[in-house]
């Protein structure tokens, strides 16, 4: 999630490049085993180029990668994916992380609560 005014052309980057980077021999073999599958039987090539999809919603910016990797492996890539995209995105200094509500409360100096 990046809060609204992030540079979110450079996060885009920094997170295909990181995944790409990190997806590249399971994208590499997928490619090689549907070519081999298409000899053999009738079906059409697919896409399984690493890609990277953004939505807005009502405090940040949703970014999703779609990735191609062996199902045993699932969670395992997701969550070593999810830990170099954070590291990368957080040494840049013009992308925030998080949603405008959660940076709002954080940044405040003082937050005073009235009992009735």
């Amino acid at each position: 999630m990046l809060v609204y005014g992030s540079n979110w052309k450079k996060a885009e980057e920094i997170a295909l490049k990181v995944a790409k980077d990190a997806i590249y021999d399971f994208e590499d073999s997928a490619k090689k085993e549907l070519l081999n599958m298409s000899e053999k039987y009738f079906i059409t090539s697919y896409d399984v180029e690493t890609k990277l999809y953004m939505t807005t919603r009502d405090n940040w910016i949703d970014m999703r990668v779609r990735y191609v990797v062996d199902p045993r492996q699932r969670r395992k890539i997701k969550h070593m994916l999810v830990q170099k995209i954070i590291q990368a995105l957080e040494q840049e200094e013009d992308i925030n992380l998080g949603t405008a509500t959660s940076i709002d409360i954080m940044g405040s100096s003082q937050i005073t609560v009235n009992r009735s």
